[in-house]
């Protein structure tokens, strides 16, 4: 009798440890997929994200600040959604951030063998494959037969004020390509852009650019949003 009541009390705890375990599994930290064994691999396998400046470091290495924002990741096709991401440009790493299954704070850094593209807030960003072989992340302004695309980046050095001793990260650098159905095209002002299209279309942009008195190396997103969309419909 005695033996039977421990079997029973046995497969009942074996039941309800595998529920709660399911249950946590739904309840896992943001919206990445889960299975009963906890996080989805095909997302959380990256390493564990621990740079940290030296003291006193100003600035900072991510793409605008240290705070992370709701966002997406496209990991082989699969899209994960309302996750906290930041870009550190310094390093090239999209790093993210979650509760693992203990409740404690983690942050890794997202493999790049499987990423295709991310999104933070408004900005999307996709991985493209360099002619050297090597894959890159470039901000994507625009859709259509033309858009932009923009590497991003930061140095560090010793910050160059009488006495500093600190470090200090440069401002956000911006390297501005012009996708087309022949490539990636570099580009930094106004004469190097119009070079990219026919002697017809250039016409059409020196006047656009002129009318809204755009400088390409200094304009805003917004402004690129529009004259990208202005390039696909004339």
């Amino acid at each position: 009798m005695g033996r039977r009541f421990i079997y029973r009390f046995l497969i009942a705890a074996i039941i309800i440890g595998f529920g709660f375990q399911s249950e946590m599994a739904a309840q896992s930290p943001e919206n990445g997929k889960t299975d009963v064994f906890g996080l989805d691999p095909l997302l959380y396998n990256g390493c564990y994200y621990s740079y940290f400046p030296p003291p006193g470091t100003i600035g900072t290495p991510f793409m605008e600040s240290s705070d992370f924002v709701k966002g997406t990741v496209k990991v082989r096709g699969v899209m994960f959604e309302g996750l906290n991401l930041n870009y550190d440009v310094y390093h090239q790493q999209l790093v993210l951030k979650y509760n693992d299954a203990i409740g404690a704070v983690s942050q890794i850094v997202i493999s790049d063998a499987w990423l295709e593209g991310f999104s933070l807030g408004d900005m999307v960003f996709k991985v493209v494959q360099a002619s050297d072989t090597s894959k890159k992340i470039f901000r994507v302004t625009g859709s259509g037969p033309y858009y932009i695309l923009e590497y991003l980046s930061k140095s560090v050095a010793l910050d160059n004020q009488v006495s500093s001793r600190n470090y200090r990260f440069s401002n956000l650098k911006i390297y501005r390509y012009l996708q087309t159905d022949a490539g990636m095209k570099p580009f930094s002002g106004n004469k190097s852009f119009l070079s990219l299209f026919t002697a017809e279309k250039q016409l059409l942009l020196r006047k656009y650019l002129r009318e809204n008195r755009i400088r390409v190396r200094k304009c805003s997103e917004q402004e690129l949003q529009r004259l990208v969309n202005y390039c696909n419909k004339h």
